[in-house]
């Protein structure tokens, strides 16, 4: 299989519909994979991009200050998907046993951003992915 590549002298919309080519490749090349053991992505709860065609990432993050246990917070992605997304997070500290970080109740607009924190006055950074339906 061989992938196109941008070029400086390219359009924006050709490498734009280059870049979906690519993806199409990848995604035909995927599911032609052998599978010898019949696993299902559900069983092993991986992402698979049917349920996220055409595909969408937004990133962000903030500092929060926190109280001693759950702190939990409302985000606002900055622009809408199509169908709830997938949304990751993740506490940026030096002391891992002493916070946690979790993401519930996605939408097109937004989710919840549970922190856990084993101290009072942390004022912690949690960066979070979403990605869905464009």
């Amino acid at each position: 299989m061989s992938l196109e590549k941008e070029s400086l002298t390219h359009k924006i919309e050709d490498d734009l519909a280059l870049r979906n080519r690519n993806w199409d490749k990848l995604t035909s090349h995927l599911a032609d994979m052998t599978n010898p053991h019949d696993v299902t992505a559900k069983q092993v709860g991986a992402i698979t991009y049917g349920k996220m065609s055409p595909r969408k990432i937004i990133t962000g993050g903030g500092s929060y200050n926190l109280n001693v246990g759950d702190n939990s917070f409302q985000v606002t992605f900055p622009e809408e998907f199509s169908s709830s997304p997938f949304v990751f997070v993740n506490v940026h500290t030096s002391n891992p046993n002493a916070r946690s970080a979790a993401a519930t109740g996605p939408t097109t607009t937004g989710f919840t951003l549970h922190v856990y924190s084993s101290t009072a006055g942390s004022n912690i950074y949690v960066s979070w992915i979403a990605m869905g339906g464009a």
